[in-house]
């Protein structure tokens, strides 16, 4: 479907950047693009002062969409269909009824970049957690300590990833 959306030339203004409807087929294409950002990046983007009814993707400082190529279909529907009109003027005013599948639920795109650096800062908290677990099974037992359950639990969630052992949206 996004591929038959004309495209627009966007002066990244922002004016069309509020809270964004997507998908699970775009969230889902969203969270892996978030998850492949540089941390740091995602904690800079997390500390922008946003309006609540900004797009938690949008970058203020530089202008720009953040996740513009995975962006969902909405945002490519911006200034190209009749009622989305950009400031600059519509590049088309075509019925955007077509662009959109009628057979798939919407959801609110949730903030994965500030939901990411809470992931990775729970990963680091039970890594030190189980390190600790380990040296006080040392500290006690004479012989070198075999993970328990708990252990094993723990390492096989952090070897898959916290987010890849819960489903989001």
């Amino acid at each position: 479907m996004k591929a038959r959306i004309p495209e627009h030339k966007c002066h990244n203004c922002g004016e069309c950047c509020g809270p964004v409807m997507a998908t699970e087929k775009e969230i889902e294409k969203i969270r892996k693009y978030v998850r492949d950002m540089p941390k740091e990046y995602k904690e800079k983007l997390k500390n922008h002062e946003k309006d609540i009814l900004t797009c938690p993707y949008r970058d203020i400082e530089n202008k720009k969409c953040t996740i513009y190529p995975v962006r969902p279909t909405i945002c490519r529907m911006f200034g190209v269909v009749k009622g989305m009109q950009c400031i600059y003027g519509n590049t088309a005013e075509l019925d955007g009824s077509q662009f959109l599948d009628r057979t798939k639920e919407y959801y609110i795109l949730p903030n994965f970049m500030e939901l990411d650096v809470r992931v990775q800062e729970l990963e680091e908290a039970l890594r030190e957690a189980l390190k600790e677990l380990y040296a006080h099974r040392k500290r006690h037992y004479l012989d070198s300590p075999t993970p328990g359950p708990v252990e094993r639990k723990i390492e096989a969630i952090l070897k898959k990833g916290i987010m890849n052992n819960c489903r989001e949206v």
